[in-house]
């Protein structure tokens, strides 16, 4: 399969249901795709997320992590995406737009702002509703 943006020069994202870092370098090299997104969750933890930015890198593909799920993956998306020089944007759906009951509430900063591609600095704090 290969995905290709001969017609326009809008990158293409891929990636959120590869299971290995094998299946992003077929994704990588043969599908051509410019942002990978790996979901911690579904590719093998953190260690074979940061394979797959390692992996990115040496290509010069751009990371943007893929969390759908629970608040646990944000977090484990955002501490990778922070140590990855080649990530500046983590993708996931705020607690209002989500089924599961381990999203909702207002528990995670919504106001995050990225000071460099490796820092992250919070301009404030969430409350934890009750």
């Amino acid at each position: 399969m290969k995905i290709t943006n001969v017609v326009s020069h809008i990158l293409i994202a891929a990636g959120k249901w590869q299971t290995g870092r094998f299946e992003f370098i077929d994704l990588m090299d043969r599908g051509k795709a410019d942002v990978a997104q790996p979901d911690v969750g579904r590719v093998g933890g953190l260690t074979e997320a940061r394979r797959v930015c390692q992996l990115a890198e040496d290509r010069g593909r751009i990371i943007v992590p893929h969390c759908g799920k629970t608040g646990i993956g944000i977090a484990a998306s955002v501490h990778m995406a922070v140590n990855t020089s080649n990530c500046a944007f983590v993708e996931f759906l705020p607690g209002e737009l989500c089924h599961s009951i381990m999203r909702k509430g207002n528990w995670f900063p919504m106001n995050c702002e990225w000071r460099t591609a490796s820092y992250m600095c919070l301009t404030s704090r969430a409350s934890v509703s009750n």
